[in-house]
């Protein structure tokens, strides 16, 4: 998802187990939608149209959120996104905050804080890690942050948009293989070759400058694909997130017309599953 110096709010539907120790959090019960796939949710506008769409997809079709009040979390607690994120965890959603990694070159104790800002201000649910790096290199860096999140009860949504190495899919619960224009790759994008022992629920896609007659094949395809959660909008760059797709409400429509078993989002690996083959990067948040 492009680092954008505007706000956002994007809805997302989690399983939070509890972990010894963490912070207890308040998560709603998602009802059971008609759909498979879910719907991960930009609303970068963060206006109360956009919200509106969100909530109304919100009541039949799973719902990824993530909040970006200030190109982060910002400064100071957003009154207007909490009271939009009140409304739609209380729809059935859940929320994730966006935080930019820099492709693994954001300072970690500012990523940490972030996150740890999200939790206490929001409630989130868990974080968007954007800008995540691909190589595995990078793979202690993240390791770091998906244990500041298992602390916290809380998921990880990461987005290479494309090329991550297989070690990713151990420190995400969802993560974003493909965010692109329709036009750089998606009709000929297959997923990567290890992505075939993952659940659908942990994969996801973003189609951008897609017109809205192509939208049902790039669902169609979406799934075709494995993806369990999907988001499709005409707008382009350098802003394709700014407002909703034209063609939204038949996009939720669509979804919800696959009437399949509703997508639960993987929970969050217990820290003794992590891939151990990475060392921990030492810290102070």
């Amino acid at each position: 998802m492009k680092r954008l110096i505007l706000p956002l709010l994007t809805v997302l539907s989690l399983g939070l187990p509890e972990i010894a120790g963490a912070q207890a959090i308040s998560a709603p019960a998602i009802p059971a939608p008609a759909s498979a796939t879910g719907l991960i949710l930009p609303l970068y506008g963060n206006t109360t149209v956009q919200f509106a769409a969100a909530l109304e997809a919100a009541k039949v079709v799973p719902v990824i959120a993530i909040i970006n009040p200030d190109d982060g979390v910002g400064e100071r607690k957003d009154h207007f996104i909490a009271a939009k994120v009140a409304a739609l965890k209380a729809a059935g959603a859940k929320i994730v905050g966006y935080v930019a990694t820099g492709y693994g070159n954001q300072p970690l104790n500012q990523v940490q804080r972030q996150m740890d800002k999200y939790l206490r201000w929001y409630n989130v649910g868990g974080y968007f890690l954007d800008e995540m790096a691909g190589s595995t290199g990078k793979l202690a860096y993240y390791r770091t942050l998906r244990n500041r999140a298992i602390s916290q009860g809380l998921s990880i949504v990461g987005n290479p948009g494309q090329g991550a190495a297989e070690g990713y899919a151990g420190l995400t619960d969802v993560i974003i293989t493909f965010e692109d224009a329709y036009a750089d790759g998606w009709q000929t994008y297959t997923q990567p070759t290890w992505t075939a022992t993952l659940p659908a629920n942990r994969l996801g896609t973003i189609v951008y400058s897609a017109k809205g007659n192509l939208l049902n094949s790039i669902i169609d395809r979406a799934i075709t694909q494995r993806y369990g959660w999907v988001y499709v909008t005409d707008k382009n760059e350098p802003d394709p997130y700014g407002i909703s797709a034209t063609y939204f409400k038949f996009e939720v429509s669509y979804l919800q017309s696959k009437n399949l078993p509703a997508p639960a989002v993987a929970e969050p690996l217990p820290a003794e599953e992590i891939p151990a083959d990475v060392e921990d990067e030492a810290t102070q948040p």
